[in-house]
C-alpha cells in the first residue's frame, strides 16, 4: 500500500481508435524509472508503487508473450497474458513469505 501511495499517478483513456496511457512522476521522488513498458507489439503496461516487483512481472509477461508467439505464430491475446501473470502472482501470494 505504501509503495502505491508514494508512486505517481497513472491515467488510462480509451478512445475509438486506441488507448492513451499517462504516467506522472511525483516531484519529490529522486529515483528515475520508467512507468510505461512494452510487453509485445500490441501490449503495453504502466506501473506504480514498488518498481522491483513490477519489473519482475514485466519480464515474466514479456517471456510468456514471446513463448506464445513462437509456439503459435500469432501475438498472445491480452486475456491469456493476464491469466498467466495473475496465476504466477497468486502462486507467490499463496506461497507465504515469497513476496
Amino acid at each position: 500500500y505504501e509503495g502505491v501511495q508514494n508512486g505517481g499517478t497513472i491515467i488510462g483513456i480509451t478512445c475509438n481508435d486506441g488507448v492513451v496511457l499517462f504516467g506522472m512522476k511525483k516531484e519529490k521522488s529522486l529515483i528515475k524509472y520508467e512507468k510505461l513498458y512494452k510487453i509485445s507489439d500490441g501490449i503495453h503496461c504502466c506501473i506504480c508503487g514498488n518498481s522491483s516487483d513490477a519489473l519482475q512481472m514485466i519480464g515474466y509477461a514479456r517471456l510468456k508473450a514471446a513463448e506464445f508467439e513462437e509456439e503459435f505464430g500469432i501475438p498472445i491475446p491480452l486475456l491469456t497474458l493476464c491469466k498467466k501473470v495473475g496465476a504466477i502472482k497468486q502462486n507467490f501470494t499463496l506461497g507465504g513469505g515469497l513476496r
